[in-house]
């Protein structure tokens, strides 16, 4: 049996399933606020480099060069407001985890609450770590599609040579 289990198990006998709910309830807001945490830092990154991500897309019926500009700046505006959301969230997990934190307390011996303190920190930063990683998968693939979409290319299909006017005027194929 997995050490962090013998743990729950212990607090379920001794002190009960309303005890065990509340730690569990804490557990599971420390490690989202972990998650929203690492969510904060990927959109502020995305910000700071002016890169657009994914969820933040709008496609506009119109294609042209203006309805583009309209898009990306909706999607800026987007981007801010995810972040100021996620600012949010994370203040209210903080009260929830405070609460929470302080109910146990009152039913938990000192010992048996620093062990749990030590098991919470330690899944949520796992937790963390894992969203981190596929979040800056993410960011790297952001930033290649980024560099690519920046070069021009043109795919010449005919025998004929482009000239170098047509390179410079032509759309990306």
């Amino acid at each position: 049996m997995a050490p962090g289990l013998q743990l729950f198990i212990n607090i379920e006998q001794a002190y009960g399933v309303e005890v065990l709910n509340m730690v569990r309830k804490w557990e599971v807001q420390e490690i989202n606020r972990g998650i929203v945490r690492e969510q904060l830092r990927f959109c502020t990154i995305c910000s700071n480099r002016r890169i657009l991500p994914k969820f933040t897309n709008i496609m506009s019926s119109v294609n042209n060069r203006r309805a583009r500009e309209i898009a990306v700046a909706c999607g800026r505006r987007l981007l801010k407001c995810a972040i100021a959301h996620l600012h949010s969230t994370i203040q209210r997990l903080g009260k929830e985890i405070k609460e929470h934190k302080e109910q146990v307390t009152g039913k938990l011996d000192w010992v048996l609450l620093a062990k749990f303190e030590d098991k919470i920190s330690g899944v949520s930063r796992a937790k963390a770590s894992k969203k981190r990683f596929a979040l800056d998968q993410k960011l790297e693939r952001l930033v290649d599609n980024e560099k690519k979409g920046s070069d021009r290319w043109v795919r010449n299909f005919s025998s004929k040579p482009f000239s170098e006017a047509e390179n410079r005027s032509s759309p990306n194929v």
